[in-house]
């Protein structure tokens, strides 16, 4: 073999090697690290996980297991360019990780889109952040102040606050953006709020007027309770014991399986000798069971009209996509404990492949199995809070992602392949499938 052939051996060797090193490279993440740093010793930092890098590399090639990837469509994952000051870790750089990521740029740019999401977004959502003017410009600001005031690196307090004093209104800003893009028209009717309605475990379920009657009577209690102990524990304890009588008689009557109206009156009764015992801290008990019998029945209305979320908007055939693919998403939520309506989000094809498959399961098992589905796409997020900004986020996410054919709307990726048709004047979830694990 002559020398040029030799050369040329080992040349296709070296391409070779470098184009399996990439095949078999999961995740790359990508950076450039600045000079002012470079006499520091540097490590990437995953949840829970340190990686040393060199000083003088641009990628460093990670497993999905260090980059403790999620299976939501809205990441919190974060991967963070750490400067060794004194043992101690200070961020240079911080980068969102999502489930669709083969590559990951951190950067001053990246630092600048992660604030900008205001602690998490889509994998699309986020990479067209990263391509906005305004992202750009703050980031450019960032990486210019730090390299006139280097320094500033050997503290993490004083990155906090150079980071503040750039950022800080980047989030507000891009959430006002994102509300302001959602046409009145295609926009949820009304917010949703839970705080006022919230239970152990579930947002808001309530399916009936004594579910919420309970839990109002147990919050009321309890503030009375620690009212009555801050004055006097002893007082506190003479009172719980002087009601344990009365609470013979009232229990029964609260947890009788009898119409509302009669219960009202019931309740009414059973508690009227209270109303005249000698403590005047069971007299209070008494007239919170009263007083929350008249309220239960004002809040309950109230409740299930914001509960109520309509499917109007699924039967608008013109809607773009990512819109149709939000008010599903959005009406599956809030729908989830209501199996009619939960019903009609899916096919025909859908609902009669799920019944073959569970003959032996009751309605409520299957109606658990559709919301298995939605929660696949870990959806809580995306809606709990904020009910109309989360709308955005999710419209947002979704605008460049769904491939649209005469009356089906196709989402396929490496996360998600899951279809959508417009049959019986709706549109509904017609097939599925979510990856739950990278390998």
């Amino acid at each position: 073999m002559n020398k040029a052939l030799r050369h040329l051996f080992v040349l296709l060797l070296l391409i070779s090697t470098s184009a399996y090193a990439d095949s078999i490279c999961k995740l790359k993440v990508n950076f450039e690290i600045p000079e002012f740093v470079k006499s520091y010793p540097l490590k990437l930092e995953f949840h829970r996980t340190m990686i040393e890098i060199d000083n003088n590399s641009k990628t460093k090639c990670v497993t999905f297991e260090d980059a403790a990837i999620i299976s939501g469509i809205f990441s919190r994952r974060l991967v963070k360019l750490n400067v060794m000051v004194n043992n101690e870790a200070v961020s240079l750089f911080t980068a969102m990780v999502h489930f669709k990521d083969n590559a990951i740029r951190l950067d001053h740019v990246s630092q600048a889109a992660t604030l900008a999401c205001g602690g998490y977004c889509g994998y699309y959502e986020y990479n067209k952040l990263m391509d906005q003017l305004s992202v750009k410009t703050a980031a450019n600001k960032y990486i210019e102040a730090l390299r006139g005031a280097p320094k500033t690196i050997m503290s993490e307090q004083s990155m906090n606050v150079l980071r503040s004093s750039i950022f800080s209104r980047l989030s507000q800003t891009y959430d006002n953006q994102i509300e302001s893009e959602i046409s009145l028209k295609s926009a949820p009717p009304h917010e949703i709020s839970y705080g006022a309605f919230y239970t152990t475990g579930i947002w808001g379920e309530y399916s009936n007027r004594l579910s919420m009657y309970k839990n109002r009577v147990k919050v009321k209690l309890g503030f009375l309770f620690d009212e009555l102990y801050a004055k006097s524990p002893d007082h506190y304890k003479a009172t719980k014991t002087q009601a344990k009588p009365y609470e013979k008689a009232v229990f029964p009557a609260i947890l009788a399986n009898v119409p509302w109206q009669l219960k009202k009156k019931q309740v009414t009764a059973a508690t009227q000798p209270m109303l005249s015992a000698p403590n005047d801290g069971v007299r209070q008990y008494a007239n919170i069971l009263i007083d929350t019998l008249g309220d239960t029945d004002q809040d309950f209305n109230q409740y299930t009209q914001k509960m109520r979320v309509g499917f109007d908007q699924l039967a608008d055939n013109d809607m773009a996509s990512e819109f149709v693919i939000a008010h599903l998403f959005r009406a599956a939520f809030h729908n989830y404990a209501n199996a009619d309506s939960m019903s009609t989000i899916f096919s025909l094809r859908f609902k009669r492949e799920l019944l073959e498959r569970t003959q032996e399961k009751t309605t409520r098992e299957r109606i658990f199995e559709m919301n298995s589905i939605f929660s696949r796409f870990k959806i809580t997020v995306a809606f709990h809070g904020a009910d109309k900004k989360r709308f955005a986020k999710f419209v947002n996410e979704y605008k460049h992602a769904a491939v649209r054919t005469g009356d089906t709307i196709t989402v396929n990726n490496i996360q998600e392949q899951f279809t959508i048709i417009f049959e019986q004047n709706a549109w509904r979830l017609d097939t599925f499938k979510t990856i739950q694990e990278r390998i």
